[in-house]
């Protein structure tokens, strides 16, 4: 039987924080755990990185501070928990659909396409990222922990799909972390630019399909084989004869 601890731990500003009692049991700390992400989430959203203290947090959570720095260490541990929260549904989907049997590479882009465009136009995302913006220029740290959490990863895991299709021959892709990136950026590109700026309102999935569409459609000109490329390429126009 494993030894319970004995010691407290610190918490950062040398507040004594209290092992989890064993007792308490998982269904209690699972609790204290969801009370506090959605009391977090509320909390950044509207008063901002900076202004969301861990003492507003727990009086919102009704829980204590020491509980809080058990549960996630520090302030921008617990805003990263919130983001993964927040896209928990999306990441779910996606790696159904990575982990999916092959089918047409192209069905297969546009429903990854979908669901990274409506994620990150949903009004979640758009209220984290506002959060993320504001917040790196005196919290880098929160900067990096997004970045790696969510651009970065979904990224690296684009590339591994991209390989598998280089690999059967349906790609031509000489970097495949490259074509990840242009792949995103150009499904992406136009609607996140608005929902950055404040300038889009609702957006509805007809405008997603049209935006991963063009995307999907732009990335597969560029990155087919060559034998599929040049039966694809339109044939050059000739002038009437005079």
């Amino acid at each position: 039987m494993a030894r319970r601890a004995s010691g407290k731990r610190a918490a950062p500003g040398g507040e004594p924080v209290e092992p989890v009692a064993p007792a308490a049991g998982p269904g209690r700390d699972h609790s204290h755990r969801g009370r506090i992400l959605a009391a977090a989430r509320e909390a950044f959203a509207r008063l901002g990185y900076a202004g969301a203290s861990v003492e507003h947090i727990a009086q919102r959570a009704r829980v204590s501070k020491p509980t809080i720095y058990v549960h996630f260490g520090d302030k921008a541990a617990l805003f990263v928990a919130c983001v993964q929260e927040e896209s928990r549904g999306t990441r779910d989907e996606l790696l159904a659909i990575f982990q999916a049997p092959a089918g047409e590479l192209g069905d297969q882009l546009r429903r990854i396409g979908e669901k990274v465009v409506g994620f990150i136009t949903s009004p979640g995302a758009r209220a984290i990222h506002r959060v993320v913006v504001a917040a790196a220029a005196e919290f880098p740290e929160v900067g990096r922990f997004f970045y790696e959490a969510g651009a970065r990863s979904l990224t690296t895991r684009m590339a591994r799909y991209l390989d598998e299709a280089v690999a059967r021959g349906t790609l031509q892709a000489p970097d495949t972390t490259v074509a990840a990136n242009h792949l995103l950026d150009l499904c992406c590109g136009e609607l996140q630019r608005r929902c950055q700026l404040g300038v889009a309102g609702v957006v509805g999935r007809a405008e997603i399909r049209a935006a991963v569409e063009s995307g999907v459609g732009a990335f597969l000109r560029a990155y087919a084989p060559r034998s599929t490329a040049r039966r694809t390429r339109p044939a050059a126009r000739r002038d009437a004869p005079e």
